[in-house]
């Protein structure tokens, strides 16, 4: 239970030293929720999610305790607060922090973990594959 706590804390203590644009400088980190930090397999209404998935879930652990912006990036945050709430208490049964939950994507956003994405060269519209 320690961990949880430190884990919250310190990105709490960073997020209160800093704000939005001191993470302008790429660390803020796009996690999808579906099928990247939950499983998935169908969609069950808004307030099912999955079991985490740990080798993400450990990777976003460790991005907040580095002091690095994580934002959840799902298409759930659509129907606003009561698709987001759930999400939000998801979030908190697994230990983590109040994590922004959003499916508007910002300047600010280096990196998206996303299990259906197919990322492009830049300026080529040809895949990376």
């Amino acid at each position: 239970m320690q961990n949880k706590k430190n884990i919250i804390n310190n990105y709490l203590t960073k997020l209160s030293e800093n704000n939005m644009n001191d993470f302008v400088d790429g660390d803020i980190i796009a996690v999808d929720l579906d099928g990247t930090l939950a499983y998935y397999d169908e969609f069950k209404g808004k307030d099912h999610i999955g079991d985490p998935i740990p080798k993400m879930m450990d990777r976003v652990k460790k991005w907040i305790e580095e002091g690095k912006k994580v934002v959840i990036f799902t298409a759930r945050a659509h129907g606003g607060p009561l698709w987001i709430s759930p999400i939000k208490k998801w979030l908190e049964k697994q230990g983590l922090p109040d994590l922004e939950v959003t499916n508007v994507k910002t300047p600010m956003m280096t990196e998206f973990w996303d299990d259906r994405a197919i990322q492009v060269k830049p300026n080529t519209g040809e895949p990376v594959i």
